[in-house]
């Protein structure tokens, strides 16, 4: 979509895309307290165990719910450890993981329209403005996703921390500043950075460069029904995901596993990366790519989805009402 609306219309749209793939990538019921491994496969109902004084049994069925277990299956494998056999480890750090996902979209939206305008010219070069270059836009999501990655990174080591270790939330988060400082927050903060930016590329820039080259090709039955979009969505997130794999590998490494915070720090990230490779290969800095990138791909199409269809509706109802859509303010 052309570059008509303007920064804060556009990270206005970056917190509604950020809710909504919150929405339905985090906010599910979860049950925690089960008696058995729980059957997500089969549509069989389980028993939880009761703590109020009754002998009625109460059967509750199981959403299959995987964004947040991918997150843990990639966490976990990255790490080396074996997978939790308790289904409430899968959900550790959900609270954390919803917390990030609309903050981290504002500044991705609503910052790489910024920049896109301070980048492509003044508030006189309206064409340029209106439709930057794809160079341009690459380099405003790439600079907007790094902030971005700046913002999240403490919430990011207090999931990684709660996914290997539980407890809540803000215990974690007391818990690392008493054992490991205020800067323990920055800890593989320039990983999460490249991490996000690239993330960022993959669904503001490359879905739409993807779903623009394959145009000609696409039958129109096919773009009636969005199926061009999302195929590009995908693409592009899935491959943005296996591209930043070893960077997030390297983050979650450095994240997992701190130090004792007194008389030694953390291996940085040219040691993490080297120590991974030296013991178990080049490959291991590919673990966990599967989970990630299926996660990411369906982030993408979310998020590509409705910064179109918001995008679009907002200039149509602004150009309707006499305003237009603001170009250039």
């Amino acid at each position: 979509m052309a570059a008509t609306l303007d920064p804060a219309t556009q990270a206005g749209i970056g917190a509604f895309a950020g809710l909504v793939e919150v929405s339905i990538n985090q906010v599910r019921p979860v049950l925690t307290r089960i008696v058995s491994i729980p059957r997500h496969w089969a549509p069989a109902p389980i028993r939880p165990k009761t703590t109020i004084g009754t002998d009625a049994p109460t059967e509750l069925t199981p959403q299959l719910h995987l964004p947040q277990p991918l997150h843990t299956l990639k966490n976990f494998t990255q790490d080396g450890r074996m997978l939790p056999m308790n289904p409430a480890v899968w959900y550790r750090g959900w609270t954390a993981g919803v917390l990030i996902g609309v903050p981290m979209k504002v500044v991705q939206f609503g910052g790489s329209r910024q920049l896109e305008r301070a980048i492509g010219g003044s508030a006189s070069d309206v064409d340029v403005l209106t439709n930057p270059s794809w160079s341009t836009r690459v380099a405003s999501a790439l600079l907007a996703g790094a902030v971005s990655g700046a913002v999240i990174n403490p919430l990011d080591v207090c999931m990684t921390q709660q996914q290997k270790f539980g407890g809540s939330l803000g215990g974690v988060v007391s818990g690392l500043v008493r054992t490991h400082g205020p800067k323990v927050a920055f800890r593989g903060v320039r990983a999460t950075m490249a991490r996000e930016g690239l993330y960022a590329c993959g669904y503001l820039c490359g879905a739409p460069w993807l779903r623009e080259r394959a145009e000609p090709w696409v039958p129109e039955y096919a773009k009636r029904r969005g199926l061009d979009a999302f195929v590009a969505a995908a693409a592009a997130g899935g491959t943005a995901g296996v591209l930043t794999q070893p960077i997030d590998t390297v983050k979650t490494l450095m994240q997992s596993n701190l130090g004792d915070g007194g008389t030694r720090r953390g291996k940085g990230y040219v040691a993490t990366a080297r120590d991974l490779v030296r013991h178990d290969g080049v490959r291991a800095l590919w673990r966990g790519t599967v989970p990630r990138a299926a996660r990411i791909a369906s982030a993408t199409v979310v998020l590509a989805a409705v910064n179109e269809m918001v995008g679009e509706r907002v200039s149509a109802a602004r150009a309707r009402e006499g305003t237009g859509a603001d170009p250039v303010q």
